[in-house]
């Protein structure tokens, strides 16, 4: 091991500025959330532990180390190429304490999946009101028209025919 470390060194190979790749997550698409929702002190949709303690963002692509701490893996690989200790605990770190942490993963996109559902029910909601007021405003003004042009009763209106267009007996 110690021949190969010195090969390493005669090539100019710094292990720690060339870490070995990580395997990566399955998920291959960021965690995106909507564009409604708002990560704040106040949001308690997603508990602190989904972000990063160095981006303070939510992470992609969560890394645990041996103590447990979880960071976004590109973060503490940053990190790690200027320092070789713990951001948190300051305690010795190698590239080589991380593994994905899956439980977080899976959290963070049960919690993004849960977030696009809501926003689509709230905009399909949204599209129905939208939908029910143009229809009650095109029946309004189609009754306007209707109301003053109308030969059998002179244009008046006894209530009734108001009556049986609200029931649909037309």
């Amino acid at each position: 091991e110690e021949e190969s470390s010195s090969d390493d060194a005669a090539k100019g190979v710094d292990k720690r500025r060339n870490p070995p790749s990580l395997p990566p997550s399955s998920s291959s698409t960021p965690a995106a959330f909507p564009p409604d929702f708002h990560l704040d002190k106040s949001n308690s949709l997603l508990p602190p532990y989904f972000l990063c303690p160095i981006t303070k963002c939510v992470m992609v692509d969560p890394v645990i180390d041996r103590e447990g701490n979880t960071y976004e893996r590109k973060a503490i690989l940053r990190w790690l190429d200027l320092e070789d200790v713990s951001p948190l605990s300051r305690n010795p770190l190698s590239y080589h304490d991380l593994v994905p942490n899956r439980a977080v993963r899976d959290g963070i996109e049960k919690a993004r999946r849960e977030a696009w559902f809501r926003y689509h029910k709230k905009r399909d909601e949204e599209e129905e009101e939208r939908e029910e007021r143009e229809r009650r405003e095109k029946d309004r003004k189609g009754k306007k028209k209707t109301k003053g042009g109308d030969k059998k009763s002179g244009g008046k209106s006894d209530g009734k025919d108001r009556d049986r267009d609200r029931d649909g007996d037309g």
